[in-house]
């Protein structure tokens, strides 16, 4: 297994494309997990990558299309990264996937989200909604 992998610990940001560059694989294989930016990370630099299906992961990894994801155990861990080693990933889709998931446009995607949120609570909008008169009647003046 040494031949096959290195562990090196921790490293200097400046250096991390490199690695994510020349890696054949990313794996994450947490218990528990937010939003993993390392992932993103990996998926910018064109490395493929494997997770666990905990927090946010199923939300980036796209099962078969930008990386595998898999249970947490022994096991799985294990097949997952044989099967995901035996594909042939295009890495410049990888990369060019992931380099659409800007703030932007993750903002985006909010926005439209909470628009379609908003219209299903709301079908009606608010300025077709009828406003009362008395709410358009000037306040009365206390002379």
């Amino acid at each position: 297994m040494g031949d096959c992998v290195s562990l090196e610990g921790a490293l200097p940001n400046e250096r991390l494309r490199v690695w994510y560059q020349a890696a054949s694989l990313f794996v994450l294989a947490s218990s528990r997990e937010g939003w993993p930016n390392v992932l993103n990370e990996a998926l910018a630099c064109g490395c493929p990558v494997a997770g666990t299906k905990v927090g946010g992961v199923p939300e980036i990894i796209h099962h078969g299309e930008n990386g595998l994801l898999m249970e947490r155990s022994i096991e799985a861990i294990a097949v997952t990264i044989e099967n995901a080693l035996a594909r042939n990933w295009d890495r410049k889709a990888l990369a060019a996937a992931a380099a659409r998931t800007s703030w932007n446009d993750v903002a985006g995607r909010i926005v439209d989200l909470f628009g379609a949120v908003t219209h299903a609570a709301h079908p009606t909008a608010p300025a077709q909604l009828e406003v009362p008169s008395e709410a358009t009647d000037p306040a009365p003046s206390h002379a």
